[in-house]
């Protein structure tokens, strides 16, 4: 079994069979960004001693950053499904890290565990909830995805145990995907750490820009299409931002 840590990228996006096509999918994510924009403005700001006057604020940008992750999250999972080989699994449990698959990893090299596979059926206190999981039924493949906001904060440190949690449950989500999930068989997992802000991106280490997720889905146009989804989250916030300096003028 093939654990590479990040699916093959080398295919140009002219030849990917299938398209996002941003006209088709403004309707969504119009919807998205209101769903989003809701969340935002449903906040409390909350007293803060440190803060004072400006902790309206910093809670607004704290809420605009969580719930932009959310919208990225929703973006990602509406152009999968432009590719029909594309199935996400539902996230509503943890994957167990498993003890084993971490002792693995500490002894080898990520490329030196081609063909180990481990059983997930085993006790762990540790989990992982991934943030998106596609399995592609055409390559027998999975993706699991972690998607931040940004990444030019993250500490390197923060980063790189993001990236074991995430190889540890490569190990065994073939088995646990089968078994909890009853997908279909996967021979090869691969994970994504996206920079949601297309700032970063490092693939030997699994990290991803936005505009590389067409690459990961085999979506021609995929990158293009989160771009403006992002950049429709921005205008509705400017706009919002403006009527209500207006309004307190």
């Amino acid at each position: 079994m093939s654990h590479n840590p990040v699916l093959s990228t080398s295919s140009s996006a002219s030849a990917f069979v299938y398209s996002a096509v941003i006209a088709d999918l403004e309707p969504d994510f119009a919807r998205m960004v209101d769903r989003a924009m809701a969340a935002v403005l449903s906040g409390d700001t909350k007293p803060d001693i440190v803060f004072g006057n400006c902790a309206g604020l910093v809670s607004m940008a704290r809420s605009v950053s969580f719930h932009e992750g959310n919208l990225l999250e929703w973006g990602v999972i509406r152009i999968a499904a432009c590719n029909p080989d594309l199935l996400v699994m539902p996230q509503d449990k943890p994957m167990p890290v498993v003890p084993a698959a971490l002792e693995f990893l500490e002894r080898n090299e990520w490329s030196k565990l081609e063909g180990i596979r481990l059983r997930s059926e085993v006790h762990s206190k540790k989990t992982y909830t991934p943030d998106i999981v596609l399995v592609n039924r055409k390559r027998h493949s999975a993706l699991i995805v972690d998607m931040k906001r940004s990444l030019a904060s993250y500490a390197e440190h923060r980063l790189e145990a993001l990236r074991q949690r995430m190889m540890a449950v490569a190990l065994v989500a073939a088995d646990w995907l089968y078994v909890e999930r009853k997908a279909p068989f996967v021979s090869e997992v691969g994970i994504a750490i996206i920079d949601g802000s297309d700032e970063t991106s490092d693939h030997s280490k699994g990290v991803f820009g936005l505009s590389e997720i067409g690459d990961l889905l085999e979506i021609a146009g995929a990158g293009a299409a989160m771009m403006h989804l992002r950049a429709m989250f921005a205008a509705r916030f400017a706009r919002n931002s403006n009527a209500n300096a207006g309004r307190s003028s």
